[in-house]
């Protein structure tokens, strides 16, 4: 009976040890084909990455040449003289305004004089200074580093402005209504 006994015990941890080895087996069938899918999402994760870099590179480079022509814009504009409209009779009768002057004193009187003379009431000078000084800024070496500055100033002088307006657009008009004041 001792030997029935020890067969039985060793059927019974035999057949716990093929249990054990199918779980085993199910273990590593599963990280295998965790592995498989893992590895098949590289693939289209490197692909992905690609095409979004291609995007961003396009993006830079797009903006890079934006720049380029602003930067452009801005030293033609600030080397072409700046005439006024024939048709406005409020622009002073003296030379050329102030934008195409070389030197910043000549400059500076010229804009004085413009305050004093359309602009008598203090706001409207202080506002007239801010949009001159801009200007001015501008077409000394480059555009300010803040469009915000920009349209706050178009918006005091009374100008409709929208945040998608290209900044050049934005001084022009601001150009213009210093020009009629």
């Amino acid at each position: 009976m001792n030997r029935v006994d020890e067969i039985g015990m060793t059927m019974r941890t035999i057949g716990q040890l093929g249990l054990m080895f199918r779980w085993v087996i199910d273990d590593v069938r599963n990280q295998v084909l965790s592995v498989q899918t893992a590895t098949n999402e590289i693939p289209q994760g490197n692909n992905d990455l690609s095409s979004r870099t291609e995007q961003a590179a396009a993006s830079v480079e797009e903006t890079a040449s934006s720049m380029e022509q602003m930067t452009v814009t801005v030293k033609n504009r600030s080397k072409a003289p700046q005439r006024p409209k024939a048709s406005s009779s409020r622009w002073p009768a003296w030379p050329m305004p102030w934008a195409c002057f070389a030197e910043k004193t000549v400059a500076v009187q010229y804009l004085k004089q413009l305050t004093r003379l359309f602009c008598p009431r203090p706001a409207c000078s202080a506002e007239m200074q801010r949009a001159q000084s801009l200007i001015k800024a501008i077409d000394d070496g480059g555009l300010p580093l803040n469009p915000v500055k920009v349209n706050d100033i178009a918006r005091q002088l009374g100008l409709e402005v929208s945040s998608k307006a290209p900044m050049d657009q934005t001084i022009r008009r601001i150009r213009e209504a210093l020009a009629r004041m």
